[in-house]
């Protein structure tokens, strides 16, 4: 009789056991997998430092340039990009504050470049760039081991430059980031003489072959 009893036991205390880590399993996994996209959670991992502020410079052939470092968590995401986990765990983020002074663009024109890069190969991120008003300017994934977004002649504001997992595992990616502005004329080129003298020339050679003909056919008829 003792000896059935301590076999229920023993049967009872396994069952709980195997109870006890399915429920651990299934808890893990319904935490785990939402958390990124349905945004469980508020906090998202900030660059090195987390914020930068650039001013678009005034005057022609000037180069401004603000960096951050990061580091990129797990991720398999094949959207090619990182829009829809902006402000998640699920990705390393910089905002870089843009000051562009009053017409300045009526001089000159300004190429933001905004550029990701990190050691390892193997590794395959994103870069997307978050405009102001909270739509997307450009998404890169092209490049190994380092994705580039360029635009002109940006307004003012807030930017989100985001960087996620397009295949990096299995641990976090260290990067650095950068946002450059160069400054060129926006000016149009003075047309080279020599060559509207030739392509006037050329288009008097041409409407005299289309004259000739046209007199011929005149005489044919």
């Amino acid at each position: 009789m003792q000896s059935k009893t301590s076999t229920g036991r023993t049967g009872r205390s396994l069952f709980r056991r195997l109870l006890l880590a399915t429920i651990c399993a299934a808890a893990l996994a319904v935490a785990v997998i939402p958390v990124t996209r349905f945004h469980l959670l508020n906090s998202v991992l900030a660059s090195n430092p987390g914020s930068t502020a650039i001013t678009v410079p005034s005057t022609i052939g000037q180069t401004v340039v603000v960096n951050w470092s990061g580091s990129i968590p797990p991720l398999a995401n094949g959207t090619s990009d990182c829009s829809k986990l902006a402000d998640t765990p699920a990705v390393d983020q910089h905002v870089s504050t843009i000051s562009v002074p009053a017409g300045v663009y009526n001089s000159l024109n300004a190429k933001f470049t905004f550029n990701i890069k990190w050691d390892n190969a193997d590794n395959d991120e994103i870069l997307t760039v978050i405009k102001p008003d909270g739509t997307t300017l450009a998404s890169s994934d092209g490049g190994v081991p380092s994705e580039t977004v360029q635009s002109n002649n940006l307004g003012g504001g807030a930017y989100k430059i985001v960087a996620c997992g397009f295949t990096s595992v299995p641990n976090p990616q260290p990067y650095t980031g950068s946002l450059t502005i160069e400054t060129t004329s926006n000016a149009t080129p003075t047309p080279d003489r020599d060559a509207c003298i030739d392509a006037g020339d050329a288009l008097r050679a041409t409407l005299l072959q289309l004259r000739s003909r046209t007199i011929t056919r005149r005489r044919c008829g």
